[in-house]
């Protein structure tokens, strides 16, 4: 049921009211949605049915609440035999029951990606893996006490530092282990869940579905790695809608497609000038057809900044569309700029 002005509808609002208005929920939903009690008073029953919201005392001493929290815990040893979709069967799905099959079927992509990872790629003797329900939220958590993700990126990429690591790991296709990984499974489920988050070494990595570029903050070293990921009951969002967003049929529905932060290159605080910036934004993206680079926080770049990106990449790689986005008007000179040059360059 949803009100006049398409908003939320009666069951969702009495979730997000129930706890400030305990006592007066079915006035408050009547009040909001201009509809009798009787109705309010069947989408509660059935709320209260599904263990969403409990109910208490009786006639004018009627209390509500958030159903009980669905909460398991389970350590488990890491070997090469670790069956992720066996743990997923028998100790994550029994607290999922009930989901929408949209939302069942991200949570079972996202932690079965984790964990799998945690066995080929952590080196770590033992994980845990944790399923928080509430009627308002799903928080999945796979940690382990490995060599620790971006360590691991860094060491086997032969890259500079371990922020480069998460620079890289945010195209996607990135993968330590390519004969029996695709570099896919990270990158999809960041764009899956509401939230999701990489904690290890001295820095949480964070996303957004909301189309939020990737952020990051500094933190207290911790060791190993912990993938925390969230998401609502109510989200409407599919894996294959996330699939089709970054493929595309030309190349077999394959993942062809990405979006960077611009500004994540720029972890020391400074300016985007040097062409070596630019060539760390570049690496790898020979791989796709289409990159999205998002200039969201980005001020200014030089001539050369944009010239290595837009015209020496561009000039040598024609198969890949650059597109930019959230530029403003100095940067989007500066592109503009590059790009002519390349147009110049090429009616030679």
């Amino acid at each position: 049921m949803v009100d006049k002005d398409g908003g939320d509808t009666v069951a969702e609002f009495m979730l997000g009211m129930v706890e400030t208005h305990p006592s007066d929920l079915v006035r408050v939903t009547t009040e909001k949605f201009n509809i009798s009690r009787q109705a309010v008073h069947q989408a509660l029953k059935r709320l209260i049915q599904d263990e969403l919201i409990q109910a208490s005392g009786w006639t004018r001493s009627r209390r509500y609440a958030l159903g009980p929290v669905r909460k398991r815990i389970v350590a488990l040893k890491v070997a090469a035999d670790l069956d992720e979709h066996r743990v997923w069967t028998e100790q994550v799905r029994p607290q999922l029951q009930d989901l929408p099959q949209n939302v069942l079927s991200i949570c079972q992509y996202g932690f079965t990606e984790m964990l799998n990872n945690v066995v080929d790629h952590s080196q770590s003797p033992e994980a845990t893996v944790w399923v928080t329900r509430t009627p308002l939220i799903i928080d999945l958590w796979v940690r382990d006490r490995g060599v620790g993700i971006f360590h691991k990126i860094r060491t086997e990429c032969g890259l500079a530092s371990e922020h480069e690591a998460i620079f890289e790991l945010t195209k996607g296709k990135l993968t330590t282990d390519p004969e029996r990984h695709t570099g896919e499974g990270i990158f999809f489920s960041s764009r899956m869940f509401d939230d999701f988050t990489i904690i290890s070494g001295a820095v949480d990595l964070l996303c957004h579905a909301d189309g939020a570029p990737w952020s990051f903050e500094e933190r207290e070293p911790v060791s190993g790695t912990s993938v925390h990921m969230r998401i609502s009951p109510e989200s409407s969002r599919t894996t294959q809608e996330v699939f089709e967003r970054f493929a595309s049929a030309k190349d077999g529905f394959s993942f062809d497609r990405t979006r960077l932060a611009v500004r994540l290159v720029d972890f020391e605080g400074s300016a985007l000038v040097s062409r070596s910036q630019a060539k760390r934004i570049v690496a790898r993206l020979e791989r796709f057809r289409e990159v999205i680079l998002d200039f969201e926080g980005v001020e200014s770049v030089t001539p050369a900044f944009a010239d290595e990106i837009f015209r020496v990449f561009a000039s040598g790689h024609p198969q890949v569309h650059l597109m930019p986005d959230n530029d403003n008007v100095q940067v989007r000179q500066m592109i503009h700029r590059a790009v002519g040059g390349l147009r110049a360059q090429r009616s030679q």
